[in-house]
């Protein structure tokens, strides 16, 4: 409950806005308003109003901060007045506090004091309707931001941003639905049926560790639960025992409605899922390996396709941010031309092992075209695939290291040289026959025969 209210006064529209609600919150929680004025002391003692008349060829003014000290405190009063005539108008309890000093420093002993005083807030942010980029206010800002007080419903501050401040991803949406639900709204139901399961199991097994005696009302019993007690009264002469023990439900059947209802909520937040990611049989093929990766990829894909809706929201807002703060380079001519505009894409584990597919695809066309070419002979069907591209994404999907990857300029020079060193062995080759055939033309024209008689 609120039993104080400080206010501050100044003089401006500010201050006055305050006392307004100052004053029906008093109303509304019968507390009393204390309005709060700070003679400034810089104002006094500051180099702004010292007394500049002798700079200016005039005769001093004697006493200039006495005299101005007493013009605040007038003025001082005067605010003060006009806020206890308006508490005595609301009919609020108040007080008045005629302060000197440094006024933050000043409102903060006044405070200090005082217990927090917590109040609730809304903010709602939405894309705003009258949006106009050439506005030189908070209409050319493209949400608008409204402060709403929980009390009186009072708008405390407008504003505006340029994207949205705000991520919200939502789990699970029904066809024409704005608001989401969570895995935990999904699983409610069956987390509070297990709590309740978990208070009767609880008190059964008290029962059942801590049973209830139960014995004949014929008040000659006396039954004894210390520990090695002998109790000679507790069992007939023909040995029927005169002391049972109250029969409680069974705790077992308890726990398997418990792991029920535990097996509904590990499925709706996808704990049972991640345990079957989790198991991999042995002694796998490669292969196999990827064929499990795309079964995975395929099972989180799901979860995969939502995580735009959270971090779409994210990355713009930082994009934005850093472009304001001019922390971006300049944009390359292809997103240029693009006007800005661009499309995330996502990498991270779990979308390359949505991608390992591919990856299995490509060795099953292998498995399936090797044969062929060992017996034919012919490597043909190979040329179909772009084996640069193909390479790259595979290390790329397989979380190959970057760094690990030589470029594609260093690539080229490799195949560059390597050609060249194959030209230098085909040259070499042919060297011997090339030689021979020198010397026979050398012979031949010592001797005056034609090349044609040489061939």
């Amino acid at each position: 409950m609120i039993k104080t209210i400080l206010v501050g006064l100044d003089g401006s529209e500010h201050a006055r806005t305050a006392v307004r609600y100052g004053l029906w919150l008093g109303q509304r929680f019968d507390a009393t308003v204390i309005g709060l004025h700070v003679v400034d002391i810089v104002s006094i003692e500051g180099s702004f109003f010292h007394d500049i008349s002798g700079s200016l060829g005039f005769e001093p003014y004697l006493d200039f901060s006495s005299k101005m000290r007493e013009v605040l405190h007038e003025r001082g009063r005067a605010l003060l007045q006009e806020f206890a005539d308006r508490a005595a108008e609301s009919g609020v309890r108040f007080d008045t506090v005629l302060g000197m000093g440094v006024v933050a420093n000043e409102i903060a002993e006044h405070a200090k004091n005082k217990p927090d005083d917590e109040f609730t807030f809304f903010h709602r942010v939405r894309p705003r309707k009258d949006a106009d980029p050439e506005a030189l206010d908070e209409r050319s800002l493209a949400f608008e931001s409204v402060y709403v007080a929980e009390i009186g419903k009072h708008v405390i501050e407008t504003g505006g941003y340029p994207t949205m401040p705000y991520a919200v991803s939502r789990y699970d949406q029904a066809p024409g639905e704005v608001y989401g639900r969570s895995p935990a709204m999904q699983a409610f139901p069956a987390i509070r049926t297990l709590m309740a399961q978990k208070r009767v199991v609880l008190t059964q097994g008290h029962r059942a560790v801590n049973p209830i005696i139960l014995t004949a009302d014929d008040g000659a019993l006396d039954v004894s639960l210390r520990p090695g007690a002998i109790i000679g009264s507790a069992v007939s002469q023909d040995g029927r025992p005169l002391v049972q023990t109250m029969p409680v439900g069974d705790v077992n059947l308890g726990r398997d409605m418990m792991e029920d209802e535990r097996l509904v909520i590990n499925d709706t937040f996808l704990v049972s899922l991640f345990q079957i990611l989790v198991e991999t049989p042995d002694r796998m093929t490669a292969t196999q390996v990827l064929e499990r990766a795309q079964e995975k990829g395929q099972l989180l894909a799901p979860t995969v396709g939502q995580q735009h809706d959270y971090l779409g929201h994210v990355i713009n807002r930082e994009i934005d941010i850093l472009a304001r703060q001019k922390l971006i380079p300049p944009l390359p001519d292809e997103l240029r031309e693009a006007q800005g505009e661009y499309t995330i894409q996502y990498d991270n584990p779990v979308t390359r092992s949505s991608r390992a597919g591919e990856v299995a695809g490509l060795f099953r066309m292998l498995e399936s075209v090797l044969p062929v070419i060992n017996i034919t002979g012919d490597p043909a069907p190979l040329d179909h695939v772009d084996w640069d591209v193909a390479t790259r994404e595979i290390a790329e999907i397989s979380s190959v290291p970057v760094r690990w990857l030589k470029t594609i300029d260093q690539v080229s020079e490799i195949r560059q040289g390597r050609a060249e060193q194959q030209q230098q062995a085909m040259a070499a080759q042919a060297a011997p026959g090339q030689a021979a055939l020198i010397r026979a033309a050398a012979d031949a024209k010592t001797k005056g025969l034609k090349a044609e008689d040489l061939q």
